[in-house]
This record gives structure tokens, sequence and C-alpha cells, in this order.
């Protein structure tokens, strides 16, 4: 397995216990880093991911997530240049029945980019795609409890 490209349900997921999906997604967290495979964010999701958990569980939890996000290492940094976000809105616009946000056609047309099938998700819109594998599996459950986990931590 190469490295994976994160969607914010497995961030989220990861850095928050009492996630129905939290269990999942830090075991997956912890093979990928202990592989020396990582994964791959792109700016949009790194985005969104600390705007959601700044605004559910406060900036100090966001921004510890944040710093951990950002350790080269275990993260590949992608950006949304000129030609992803053509593509991003291509998809947006192909897709406007469907619930999907932008950064979800964002992820998608970087998958798609790169060649990658399999993308770290919760999210049931990406089970919807052909050719795209969610990684570990779908779930879907309430959030209970702040912001605590391998992410999250000190």
């Amino acid at each position: 397995m190469a490295r994976l490209l994160l969607d914010t349900s497995a961030i989220y997921a990861t850095v928050v216990r009492q996630d129905r999906n939290h269990e999942a997604a830090a075991r997956l967290f912890r093979e990928q880093v202990q592989s020396g495979r990582g994964f791959v964010i792109l700016d949009l999701v790194f985005a969104e991911s600390l705007t959601l958990m700044k605004a559910r569980w406060g900036a100090q939890a966001a921004v510890r997530a944040g710093k951990r996000l950002r350790e080269p290492t275990v993260f590949q940094w992608r950006s949304l240049s000129p030609v992803r976000e053509q593509q991003t809105w291509r998809t947006f616009e192909r897709y406007q029945g469907e619930d999907w946000s932008y950064t979800d056609c964002a992820v998608l047309a970087l998958a798609r980019q790169l060649g990658h099938s399999e993308v770290s998700t919760f999210d049931r819109h990406f089970g919807q795609v052909p050719g795209v594998i969610p990684v570990p599996g779908l779930q879907w459950g309430p959030v209970v409890q702040p912001l605590v986990g391998p992410l999250g931590s000190p």
C-alpha cells in the first residue's frame, strides 16, 4: 500500500476518541506511519479539518492537530493548483445532484490525477464513485467527546 489520500472524515475520526470510526482510523494511522508510507493531504482538506475542529472543540485542539498534520515525514502535501481547481470544478458540476462538498470533489480530482484508488475516508460519498475505494471502510456515528487522540494529543 502506498501513501493514502486523506479526507476530512478520516482526520476527524483519528482525533476524536469517541467517534464511532476512531479505532479503525487510529489503527490505520499507526500502520501507515509505522510502515513509513504516510499520507497525502490536500491543502483544502487541511483547512476544512481545522475549521471543523476549531468550531466544535476549540482553537487549542485544532492547533495541536494542525501541528501534527504538518509533519513532512508523515504527510505529503498537495495544493489546489489551477489545473486541479479546474478538475475540481468539473467534478463539482458533474455531480451537482449529489450531496458532495467542493472539498470532496477536490479530493476526488486529486485521487484521479495521482492515480490513487484508495482514499482514507468515512464519508459515504466516496463509496459512490467508481474506481475509488474507501479505506478502512464505511461506518457512521455521532461524535460525543472532545478531541483527544493520535493527532490531537499534545
